[in-house]
């Protein structure tokens, strides 16, 4: 059915506790009406991630130094002769989300009437995978063109992004409609082609998405090419902050870092350090307001001494921390590296099961291992796992292990879950009872070991099936990965067959096919 609108006064918890002020609550009412009308709650997912970036008066979100790419936006969206299509690709860490998100806000203030759509792919708030997105696409726009959406999930995720297509070739209602996807490079199961969106888009439709750079690339081409938007779109790149961006940020936090923001030599200082990434911005910022007003007596040659850069950042993180242990770093120090790496492993939020199984650590030493991280990692571990605050801080501790550390815990992980499917096919597991995080991302751990067949062709199997139906109401994330099976049963059967070998696969390959 139809979302009717909500007074924006009534409270929406998109975290427990949290109190979510007039303005951030208008913008996740004005983006989520029609979404709440699916029978699953993805709107509290969208809502999240809004809150993640909007912050509220009593923990602001640090952000500033973006007035241009504002206004860019901005004369793009009014300029009537502006290609239909605006492509924000960035890399990692750049402040896309962050732009977009503030963006939103901007505009409620400036045109409350204007229709948007907002769905973010992002795998911290699990709305990366195509049954998630595209409902909530598809529930967005039908609510805004006055329809209904089907009154249950069983939809193929395929009708779904029909559906989305649909709407999006129709004229806009009222003659305008803005849709904002953000973070299509974090898709699981699906990828964002030429088909999702009209080659001739009606008079009104405006549509901004944002994405990584992918490997090897430097600018927007590769998503370009990929949308087939070459011609449809106005490229936008997100540069590093300047100083006064920097300064900036500070001022908006309000009282006490505001002062800082005044200060030249502190915001050089910030600005050599973060060296202009917003995601470094952030940490720094998040860490002198954690001091409250003693950041306010921060000095520059507090700063001078450390290393710009990540690396830099995480060594005086660690040399903090163990001052903090004292004399029990020893003990403190291995659990949260632990965890550390465990979520630099994950391809998705981690339950707290999830940490346990694969850590050996107990729910005590979890816990106490996770207190030191809660500026860098989000979640409870129950209603939404545990993941880093962005996904090039899992990239950088990732990266800091050698290569048989890694090869090591992509074993733990692949153990954990091939015994979890052995379990599910044996009726020793309910498909219920398959943590969400295997269902979504064993595929995934698969595929970056290089599996073989054998592995692949386990999870051609109704019970992976059903795991997959229960957790999603749809068959995408198990047809995802019966599609990966089949690749490799063929790449396995063309070397054998080019050294005059038999197939030796090729039963799995008509299995893949049948299914």
């Amino acid at each position: 059915m139809t979302a009717e609108p909500r007074p924006v006064h009534q409270e929406i918890h998109a975290e427990p506790g949290a109190h979510i002020q007039n303005v951030v609550q208008a913008v996740i009412e004005q983006v989520t009406l029609g979404v709440r009308a699916l029978p699953t709650d993805y709107a509290t997912r969208i809502a999240n991630f809004l809150c993640d970036y909007l912050g509220t008066p009593e923990r602001p979100v640090p952000f500033g130094g973006r007035e241009e790419a504002l206004q860019t936006l901005d004369s793009w969206l009014n300029d009537p002769a502006a290609p239909p299509y605006l492509l924000l690709a960035a890399p990692a860490g750049r402040g896309k989300s962050a732009l977009l998100v503030r963006w939103l806000e901007r505009l409620r203030q400036r045109t409350p009437d204007l229709p948007v759509v907002f769905v973010p792919v992002s795998l911290r708030y699990e709305t990366a995978s195509q049954a998630v997105f595209f409902a909530a696409l598809a529930a967005r726009l039908a609510h805004l063109f006055g329809e209904k959406v089907p009154a249950d999930l069983s939809q193929a995720p395929d009708v779904w992004r029909g559906m989305a297509s649909s709407y999006l070739s129709r004229p806009a209602p009222n003659g305008r409609l803005l849709v904002v996807l953000d973070g299509l490079d974090e898709a699981t199961d699906w990828q964002a082609g030429p088909d999702l969106f009209p080659f001739q888009p009606p008079p009104g439709l405006r549509v901004v998405v944002s994405a990584r750079c992918l490997a090897g690339e430097r600018g927007p081409e590769g998503w370009l090419r990929r949308l087939g938007w070459d011609r449809l779109a106005r490229p936008l790149d997100l540069d590093p902050l300047t100083r006064e961006g920097v300064a900036e940020v500070l001022r908006n936090m309000g009282f006490p870092l505001d002062e800082l923001g005044r200060r030249v030599d502190i915001v050089a200082e910030l600005h050599r350090l973060s060296e202009g990434d917003p995601l470094l911005v952030r940490l720094y910022v998040d860490d002198l307001w954690a001091r409250g007003e003693a950041a306010a007596r921060l000095r520059p040659e507090d700063l001078r001494t450390l290393r710009p850069g990540l690396e830099g950042y995480f060594d005086r993180w660690w040399e903090d921390q163990r001052k903090q242990w004292g004399e029990k770093a020893p003990l403190k120090e291995p659990a949260v590296r632990e965890v550390l790496n465990r979520l630099a492993a994950a391809l998705a939020p981690l339950g707290q099961e999830d940490l346990l199984a694969l850590s050996g650590l107990d729910t005590w030493t979890l816990e106490e291992a996770l207190r030191p991280l809660a500026r860098l990692v989000v979640g409870d571990g129950k209603r939404q796992g545990y993941a880093f605050s962005h996904p090039r801080l899992g990239q950088y501790f990732w990266e800091k292990l050698s290569r048989r550390e890694q090869q090591a815990l992509e074993r733990r992980f692949l153990d954990w879950g091939l015994g979890c499917v052995e379990g599910l096919r044996r009726g020793e597991v309910a498909p219920r009872e398959v943590s969400p995080y295997l269902v979504r991302a064993l595929g995934g751990h698969l595929a970056r070991a290089g599996a073989g067949p054998e592995d692949w062709l386990r999870l051609v199997h109704g019970a992976w099936a059903a795991a997959g139906e229960a957790l999603e109401g749809a068959y995408s994330l198990f047809l995802h990965d019966v599609a990966r099976a089949w690749r490799a049963c063929a790449a396995a059967d063309r070397e054998a067959t080019a050294r005059g070998e038999p197939a030796p696969y090729l039963g799995g390959e008509v299995r893949c096919a049948l299914v």
